[in-house]
């Protein structure tokens, strides 16, 4: 696979451009098998899958165009190339044991890789008119190697569904962002590998009907994820939180269905302070309304519309250079109250069909 960011900027009728291609090769081998009890309430399956990797990214970087900005030039080299190579095998084993037709219960293990895409690698800082935040990629970033755990329960009833886990992993060079100072008044935040991690935590997912016209469901994850021998005091410590979904389904009998997409998140605390340390909610509104037999389809969508979508962040952190003490009040903010209308229209004979198959199932098909 590959991907290419380009950024041209434009001064004094100059134009100055940075180039930065991630490639990645990957040739891998599976095999898989699996043994059914004869009364098929058991099953049992184990796999590995062997992969060479190679992942690299060739960043051209234009020094003169940090300098016109009052970037600092020596922090940012003018061409960096990334190359990471590596030989894995990923094992994995799976039991599920079905006691009656409704009820399952499953355990499993596997292991598995959590690769950097471009936007951790790419060199070239994000925000270039701001020359006092840095964001930018790290080239030295590796991947995350995990093992990973899980033991799950799920249930079918006549009215509801239900299921519920337990999971853990661990992880090897867990990828954290931090912020370093480069001078007294510049600063960079970045992605680092920052050592071994342990992960637990705990899901769950109830569905069902309050009235023939509503679905309710609901899911909540809570985890905890734990680092340490890292090289730096502040990535050594805990991350902790909770995050809930609640989505209903309205369906209405002259036709259409209004989907409410509702999600809270609790103060996460992480190393340094806390995410979210009021808490947040918000809100997507979805109407979806069938014409003409299927084949005209409209949907109108207001993401986040209580308009208070962002990611803030309270920490206190201890620089490795110095033992400079910092407070830090952050507020990300991806994207304001936004509508989408789409139409969609199904040329052919899809629409009908799907009608009489829908009558045929449902035994009100007339000859």
């Amino acid at each position: 696979s590959q991907e290419r960011h380009l950024s041209v900027f434009i001064h004094d009728n100059t134009e100055y451009a940075t180039n930065f291609t991630y490639l990645e090769h990957i040739q891998a081998a599976y095999m898989n098998l699996e043994y059914t009890t004869f009364m098929e309430d058991m099953v049992f399956s184990g796999g590995v899958r062997v992969e060479e990797a190679k992942a690299e990214g060739i960043a051209d970087l234009d020094s003169v165009l940090f300098n016109l900005t009052d970037f600092p030039s020596a922090s940012i080299a003018d061409r960096t190339n990334y190359l990471t190579r590596y030989m894995k095998w990923y094992p994995s084993f799976l039991v599920r044991y079905k006691p009656n037709l409704f009820t399952t219960v499953q355990t499993g293990y596997s292991a598995r890789v959590n690769r950097p895409t471009a936007d951790f690698v790419d060199p070239f800082p994000r925000n270039l008119f701001e020359p006092s935040i840095i964001r930018t990629g790290n080239s030295n970033l590796e991947p995350e190697f995990i093992h990973a755990f899980e033991l799950k329960l799920s249930q079918i009833k006549p009215a509801w569904n239900w299921e519920a886990a337990l999971f853990g992993q661990q992880i090897e060079n867990v990828v954290r962002e931090d912020e370093d100072m480069l001078t007294d008044t510049t600063s960079v935040i970045t992605w680092k590998n920052v050592g071994m991690g342990t992960n637990v935590g705990m899901e769950g997912r109830v569905k069902f009907n309050l009235f023939p016209f509503w679905d309710i469901t609901l899911t909540g994850l809570y985890f905890r994820t734990e680092t340490d021998h890292t090289e730096e005091d502040d990535l050594t410590g805990t991350l902790s939180g909770f995050q809930g979904r609640l989505s209903q389904v309205f369906t209405f009998s002259g036709g259409g269905k209004l989907e409410l997409d509702s999600r809270f998140y609790s103060p996460e605390q992480i190393p340094t302070g806390t995410v979210y340390p009021n808490g947040l909610a918000n809100l997507n509104v979805t109407y979806r309304r069938s014409l003409w037999d299927d084949r005209l389809e409209l949907s109108l969508k207001l993401l986040d519309a209580f308009n208070n979508e962002e990611r803030k962040s309270k920490t206190s952190e201890m620089e490795w250079s110095g033992g400079v003490v910092r407070n830090l009040v952050a507020y990300t903010k991806p994207d304001g109250r936004t509508l989408f209308l789409n139409i969609r229209y199904k040329f052919g004979s899809e629409g009908k069909d799907k009608k009489a198959r829908e009558r045929l199932d449902t035994g009100k098909y007339r000859y």
